[in-house]
């Protein structure tokens, strides 16, 4: 599994997501959270400046899997440590990426591992 295959497969799950009702709309993000046995993630729609709640967009363990690999990948070496991920595809199918690490979620996760 590559890292493009990983942002294809992402890429894919948040436009089958969208109610095909919707013709135009301008840019849907999936939010995620990933730590080592762990994986959320949910997705939004925006479409002029109405957001919508992009309900059919399931994070299985299939998604986990995916983003746990990409996870490995992008720190290996120690490197770009991230505990949350957002990625955003346009309506012209391109897409951005922010790995994100948020130290205070992960402060609250090890206290309740303590």
């Amino acid at each position: 599994m590559t890292v493009n295959e990983i942002y294809t497969y992402l890429g894919q799950k948040i436009y089958d997501a969208i109610p095909e009702e919707i013709e135009t709309w301008d840019k849907a993000i999936m939010n995620a959270q990933r730590l080592d046995k762990y994986f959320s993630a949910g997705a939004t729609l925006f479409v002029n400046e109405k957001i919508i709640n992009l309900e059919d967009f399931e994070a299985r363990s299939e998604m986990a899997q995916y983003v746990h690999k990409l996870h490995a990948i992008t720190t290996e070496g120690e490197h770009n440590r991230w505990n949350k991920l957002e990625f955003t595809l346009f309506s012209n199918f391109k897409f951005d990426m922010r790995f994100i690490w948020d130290q205070e979620f992960q402060d609250e996760i090890d206290s309740y591992n303590k």
